[in-house]
């Protein structure tokens, strides 16, 4: 079998015993993944839970992960927010899909009331609107009411926005106030994927007036800016958000010539054309290797 493909991993269980389902779900997985098909990722990840694992076939792709320490929950939200699918829960049966396709084949969504109290309700489903597309707001103003429809999933990450999103210590005595330039201050968030906490620093060192914060869990930085001024940590986070490849070496005796890269501890050998989480191995030269997503490219050289 090519190396490549293979699905390497090691789960590592914890096991709570309560009710069957409930303390297999508890358990603590260490699983590591390298360019594996989709569909037995998700099937490993939800075995090792306990559940019945049932993959739609629209589910496709091959995909790497480092897993660790993590609780199967915990691996699917992970792995489903990378990969742009969702799961549901029916009983003792996951179920893998297209947002679509788990609404129109496999139930109907859920809802969830939620009470805002420290920002008003519209700006708090402005930004549901905005991070979780998927999920359809109603507001009760009487009431500061914020009613959510959509998957559990899908919800859940919802709430824990707005658990971020609502909070004292973003208030300031005028949070809303306009600024010099006419323009109004407005919470505003963005996902940082590789970067992690260090993306504060950045960002605080371009915008030193502005309070900046990190959420290791939903990995979105946010502040109160100006429109313009989130422009620019948009651009920033554009520039600085790449992971942290290291080229350990390069393999010229063979032609085309592959390279050595680590990431989060493993080495691996890639070559032009193939894709390393998620980037592609643009072009590998004597000088370095290049990598590429959409429009987005940057280039690693050998200890960095």
């Amino acid at each position: 079998m090519n190396s490549r493909r293979k699905l390497v991993f090691i789960v590592g269980l914890v096991l709570i015993m309560a009710s069957a389902s409930s303390a297999l779900a508890s358990s603590i997985l260490n699983m590591e993944f390298e360019d594996a098909p989709l569909p037995n990722i998700f099937k490993v990840i939800g075995q090792s839970g306990g559940y019945n694992v049932l993959v739609d076939p629209s589910v496709s792709g091959e995909f790497s992960f480092v897993l660790k320490n993590m609780s199967v929950t915990e691996a699917l939200d992970l792995v489903t927010r990378t990969t742009g699918y969702r799961y549901r829960l029916l009983g003792n049966t996951l179920i893998i899909g297209t947002e679509d396709r788990l609404k129109s084949e496999f139930g109907t969504e859920d809802v969830i009331f939620a009470l805002v109290e420290n920002v008003p309700v519209e700006k708090a489903a402005q930004m549901v609107d905005l991070m979780v597309p998927s999920v359809t707001t109603y507001v009760d103003e009487d009431v500061n009411l914020l009613v959510l429809f959509g998957l559990s999933t899908d919800l859940k990450f919802a709430q824990e926005l707005l658990v971020q999103y609502d909070q004292k210590a973003f208030i300031t005595p005028d949070p809303w106030a306009e600024t010099t330039g006419g323009e109004r201050l407005v919470m505003r968030f963005a996902r940082v994927q590789y970067a992690g906490a260090d993306m504060v620093d950045y960002a605080q060192a371009l915008l030193p007036s502005r309070d900046f914060r990190y959420d290791a869990k939903t990995k979105n930085l946010s502040a109160m800016t100006t429109a313009d001024e989130w422009k620019r940590v948009e651009q920033l986070i554009l520039e600085k958000d790449f992971p942290d490849f290291v080229l350990k070496g390069l393999v010229s005796e063979v032609k085309p010539i592959s390279a050595l890269v680590e990431y989060e501890g493993k080495i691996t050998i890639v070559k032009t054309g193939e894709f390393y989480h998620g980037w592609e191995v643009k072009e590998i030269k004597n000088t370095g290797v290049e990598f590429s997503q959409g429009e987005r490219s940057f280039t690693v050289r050998i200890g960095r």
